[in-house]
């Protein structure tokens, strides 16, 4: 079981990032063709995509993984699927047709710009990606992570080849990013729907399966509002209290630091079915050595991408630096963008506690406060730094998010942690952001990297047993079935 998480966590690692990669496969082009008021605009746009897909399912896409999984039946399973799949069905085709009679007025208040097409793309994306979510998450509780890797590289490539045709060759510009977007959507959409139209049927709608979904599912969509607000909503504030350009280059710079939110959520893709399972719910000594572990690794990963980015931006391809001239402002916020997902890591990391005590009100309730949080950091530091203070604000939420769920866990699910561990891996990424604040030389980055090892041997964080056990464990993961 140890060996296929580590397997799994790979495999949909390489899923999940392939399909976040286009973030940052496009960022050269957007931030080297594009202005920062343009680059503002289109972050406002995927802002309220990633809004309103929350909101639309309603919960429902988690607790299908939630009672799917353990279904005993392919019977029961298709119950699930269909009662979560046609009630979303029929909400993203009422949605569309509400917002298509309402785009005129709807772009100039949610975008802050009149552009009523790029409304209308914008919605479409949110129907197609709601769809084809479902698909994706059946994928992951049957265990086919390969699948699941083809599909989100498929996403990838076709977004990148639409990119390349309409924004380079055609020159539309912003509506050219948007419409790749819905024709790579829309594509799969199309190629994931047989894994789903071949288990629904009419027969298997029943009102209390979906109620039983939806009632453990609603928490989540305040969660999961909550969620986007925590990461989302400073861009609407810093355009409220500064301007559009400055949208676009805070944009930038989360975009950069998001790269550790790739290896969070790579991890979450595998750690969800994990713990899920009824071999592992009861198996607590598991759950804190994977916690523990976990954490360790992204707490050195974290260290890695803070000093290694600003570098790698400077890389020039083809006339194009992976972070344009216009950008480079945006470096500052990075660090503290890595440092907010590493703690965003401890919060999963800690929701085994939750799930498996059916308690999934009380992850609305935190992601509540964290949100609430958020706003009102947000507002008190913009002013006071620009958006450096929206870079303090997200990482200052998700730190109050994983000591509440700390202390929640506490008395609904107490584990056992490794606190030393724990205060030293802190200890140490807090040291890296300060050593990148300095700008030292590029050799001086790669020179404490390589020293890292050695620092963590020191402190006793690491040892010669657990190397081996690491190389081990790797091995058999990746050679062994």
């Amino acid at each position: 079981m140890n060996n296929r998480l580590t397997k799994e966590s790979i495999l949909y690692g390489i899923g999940h990032i392939s399909s976040r990669l286009i973030t940052f496969l496009l960022l050269p082009l957007f931030t080297n063709i594009l202005s920062p008021y343009e680059y503002g605009i289109i972050a406002l746009v995927y802002t309220f995509i990633a809004f309103l897909t929350v909101i639309l399912h309603f919960g429902l896409d988690t607790a299908l993984l939630r009672h799917y999984k353990p279904a005993e039946n392919n019977d029961e399973k298709y119950q699930y699927i269909t009662n979560t799949y046609i009630p979303l069905l029929i909400i993203n085709i009422i949605i569309f047709l509400m917002f298509f009679i309402l785009k005129d007025t709807l772009s100039v208040y949610l975008l802050g710009v009149d552009m009523p097409l790029i409304f209308l793309l914008m919605t479409s994306i949110i129907c197609f990606d709601g769809l084809w979510s479902i698909p994706m998450i059946i994928l992951r509780a049957d265990n086919k992570p390969i699948a699941f890797v083809g599909f989100s590289l498929l996403n990838v490539i076709s977004n990148i080849l639409f990119i390349i045709f309409l924004v380079l060759y055609l020159q539309l510009g912003i509506v050219g990013v948007v419409a790749s977007n819905v024709l790579s959507s829309g594509l799969l959409f199309l190629m994931t729907a047989p894994i789903i139209f071949k288990k629904i049927s009419f027969k298997y709608l029943d009102y209390q399966i979906f109620k039983k979904l939806f009632s453990f599912g609603s928490p989540f969509i305040f969660a999961g509002i909550f969620s986007m607000i925590i990461e989302l909503s400073d861009r609407y504030i810093i355009k409220y209290l500064l301007d559009l350009e400055m949208v676009g280059i805070y944009n930038a710079g989360y975009k950069l630091g998001m790269m550790m939110l790739l290896v969070v959520m790579a991890f979450n893709m595998a750690w969800q079915p994990f713990f899920l399972d009824k071999k592992n719910q009861k198996n607590r000594q598991i759950l804190s050595t994977f916690i523990n572990n976990t954490f360790f690794v992204f707490s050195i990963l974290c260290c890695v991408v803070i000093i290694l980015v600003e570098p790698l931006t400077q890389i020039n391809f083809l006339d194009y630096k992976i972070l344009g001239d216009s950008f480079t402002e945006s470096l500052i916020v990075v660090p503290w963008i890595c440092l907010a997902y590493l703690f965003h890591g401890a919060y999963i990391l800690q929701l085994p506690g939750p799930y498996i005590t059916n308690k999934t009100k009380s992850i609305a309730v935190i992601r509540g406060l964290g949100a609430l949080s958020n706003i009102a950091l947000n507002f008190y530091l913009i002013p006071r730094h620009g958006i450096l203070g929206a870079a303090y604000a997200t990482c200052l939420s998700f730190f109050i998010m994983s000591i509440l769920i700390f202390l929640y866990n506490q008395k609904i699910f107490p584990m056992s942690y490794n606190y030393y561990k724990i205060y030293c891996s802190l200890f140490i990424v807090l040291i890296f952001i300060i050593i990148n604040w300095l700008n030292p030389l590029l050799i001086t980055r790669f020179l404490l990297l390589l020293l890292l090892p050695i620092i963590l041997f020191l402190m006793g964080c690491i040892n010669e047993e657990k190397i081996h056990l690491i190389k081990r464990k790797i091995h058999r993961a990746l050679w062994t079935s």
